[in-house]
C-alpha cells in the first residue's frame, strides 16, 4: 500500500488550489481507468480527498483487473464514501450499463521492464484500450473522455527548451522501449 503520509495529503490539498471550477464535479460519475497505476492512483486519492474534505459526493469509479489489487493499493480508503471497484481491463470491450460523467482514461502496461520483454503488448494494450474507450463514449455512456498520456509523445529533441504542445521530436524505433511512446502517439492520434 502507498505510504498516505501528511506530505501527500498536503500535496493533494494544493493541487485542488490550481484546479479551477472543481464544483463541476460535485455529484458526478467518474471512472478513472487503470486506477491501481501512478497517475491513476493519484487522481482516485484526490477525488477521494475531494469528497472528505468540500463533500463532494462524487461517485468515484476506480477500474482495473483485480479488486485485490485495488484493496492493496487504497487499504481502508475502498470504504470512503463514492469509492467502487468497477471491473476494466483495456483488452476486453466494456459491457456496462453504467454511464458516467467523466472517464480519465490512464489504463496501460507502464511497467519498463515489459517494454522490452512485451513490446507487442505494451502496444495491443494501449491501442486496444483507446479503441474501446472511444467506442464506449461514442455509444453515449460518457459525458467527457480525457486520455491521459505521456510525455514520452514528445520524443527527443535538440536543445533543453521546455516542450510545446505542438512539439514532437525524434522516437528512435529501434529503441527497445519504442513500443511505449509510439502506441502513445497513436492513442492521441486516435482521439
Amino acid at each position: 500500500m502507498l505510504a498516505y503520509t501528511e506530505e501527500y495529503v498536503s500535496d493533494l490539498a494544493e493541487i485542488r488550489k490550481v484546479i479551477p471550477n472543481l464544483e463541476k464535479v460535485r455529484g458526478k460519475r467518474i471512472l478513472v481507468t487503470g486506477a491501481g497505476g501512478l497517475i491513476g492512483s493519484a487522481i482516485v486519492d484526490f477525488l477521494l480527498q475531494l469528497n472528505r474534505d468540500m463533500d463532494a459526493q462524487i461517485g468515484i469509479y476506480a477500474g482495473g483487473r483485480s479488486r485485490e489489487k485495488m484493496s492493496v493499493r487504497f487499504g481502508n480508503r475502498t470504504k470512503y464514501a463514492g469509492f467502487h471497484f468497477f471491473p476494466y481491463d483495456a483488452m476486453r470491450e466494456i459491457d456496462s450499463t453504467l454511464c458516467f460523467d467523466y472517464v480519465l482514461h490512464a489504463a496501460g502496461i507502464s511497467n519498463t521492464s515489459s517494454y522490452a520483454e512485451e513490446p507487442v503488448e505494451v502496444m495491443l494494450t494501449t491501442l486496444t484500450g483507446m479503441k474501446h474507450m472511444l467506442e464506449y463514449a461514442r455509444r453515449g455512456n460518457v459525458g467527457r473522455l480525457v486520455c491521459i498520456s505521456s510525455s514520452e509523445v514528445y520524443g527527443r529533441k535538440d536543445g533543453r527548451e521546455p516542450y510545446r504542445e505542438d512539439d514532437y521530436g525524434y522516437i528512435d524505433l529501434l529503441n527497445p522501449r519504442a513500443c511505449y511512446p509510439a502506441a502513445k502517439r497513436a492513442a492521441e492520434t486516435l482521439c
